[in-house]
């Protein structure tokens, strides 16, 4: 386990981070009872049931297990090959079996000894399940479709494990989860910004169509990667990173790039598939230095 993986620097200031380092085994014994399930063959009726049964309700997180780590990310090859690499060489998923106070699975993709999560919805409400008919809903209609179909096709947007007692789904520093899409107001508290500013300025540049055709009648912008590391023994490290906002009223399916919570000062992600391919490779690989966006996007007029 790597004690000091410096993945950001600011400056001169050089951020060390011990956590984003948790393991199968620590996973294994966080949870009383937890049973490792290593191959497709171990699969049970009964465990397929609990996945595929009449009506499914549970994560499906059987169907990327059976089919492997280079069906899961197939569709980030063609846009995002960097990425697609780092997370399909040499790489394995991990199914756990929680019996006891979760009764539950969960699944893992182990890269280098590091647990990375991974969301799916139940059996036929994932974009790429067989028979799926639903209205792709504003969230993925808001991205440009390469992001939309890699991140979100066949799971559920990506995670980090930040540390063996926050084991969970919520997103650390790659493509987050669409529950877990960050608002105006996340990044107005993290920054104590003036919210009224900062919503005035947003919803005048951006208002409501009342011919919107994706259905939406009220303002909503929301960020679905942000870079904050949010360190406990740095408070500077808060206020350092960024934030990717799509609008999901009147969808123009760009991407705007506010650093450091400085919105008046916004840009335009225009390179994206380029600049999230690079970041997200920069980010597992753990590379020296803060990811710079800036070469990628292009400035935003008020």
């Amino acid at each position: 386990m790597l004690e000091n993986c410096v993945l950001y620097t600011n400056g001169l200031k050089i951020i060390h981070m011990k956590n984003f380092e948790v393991s199968i085994e620590q996973a294994l014994e966080r949870f009383d009872g937890a049973h490792l399930i290593k191959e497709p063959a171990e699969i049970t009726p009964k465990i397929r049931t609990y996945f595929y049964g009449s009506n499914p309700q549970n994560y499906d997180f059987l169907t990327p297990f059976k089919k492997g780590v280079d069906w899961t990310f197939e569709p980030l090859l063609k846009h995002f090959p960097n990425t697609y690499s780092v997370l399909t060489i040499g790489t394995k998923f991990r199914l756990v079996h929680r019996p006891h106070i979760f009764k539950d699975y969960i699944l893992f993709l182990e890269v280098d000894g590091r647990l990375f999560s991974l969301n799916r919805l139940p059996y036929g409400r994932n974009p790429d399940d067989n028979g799926y008919s639903k209205n792709l809903g504003f969230q993925i209609a808001a991205l440009p479709r390469e992001l939309s179909n890699a991140f979100y096709n066949r799971f559920d947007g990506l995670c980090i494990l930040r540390d063996v007692e926050r084991i969970s789904f919520q997103s650390f520093l790659l493509p987050k989860m669409r529950s877990s899409w960050a608002s105006l107001d996340e990044m107005a508290e993290r920054h104590t910004l003036d919210k009224n500013d900062l919503n005035q300025r947003f919803e005048s540049r951006f208002p409501i169509s009342p011919n919107s055709k994706d259905g939406s009648n009220f303002f909503n912008m929301s960020s679905f990667l942000s870079t904050y590391i949010d360190n406990p023994n740095d408070k500077d490290s808060r206020l350092l990173g960024d934030y990717f906002f799509v609008k999901l009223h009147n969808t123009d399916q760009k991407i705007y790039h506010i650093k450091d919570g400085d919105y008046k000062n916004m840009r335009v992600l225009t390179d994206y598939c380029q600049a999230i391919d690079q970041y997200c490779a920069h980010i597992i690989l753990r590379k020296r230095g803060r990811f710079d966006f800036l070469p990628y996007t292009t400035p935003f007029s008020w």
